[in-house]
């Protein structure tokens, strides 16, 4: 049997499954979350230093 296609067909479709909220062609929202977090993270140690 055809073992090896049908499990990366169910791969491919799990994946489609597990994103339905994240549609691929938005990558934008990942990187200024983490960049975001970042600079949070940055402004908070700098308000720790002053106080």
């Amino acid at each position: 049997m055809d073992q090896d296609s049908f499990e990366n067909d169910s791969y491919e479709e799990l994946e489609e499954l597990l994103l339905p909220t994240q549609p691929r062609p938005k990558p934008k929202f990942i990187l200024p979350a983490e960049v975001l977090l970042s600079t949070f993270d940055h402004e908070l140690k700098r308000d720790v230093q002053k106080n």
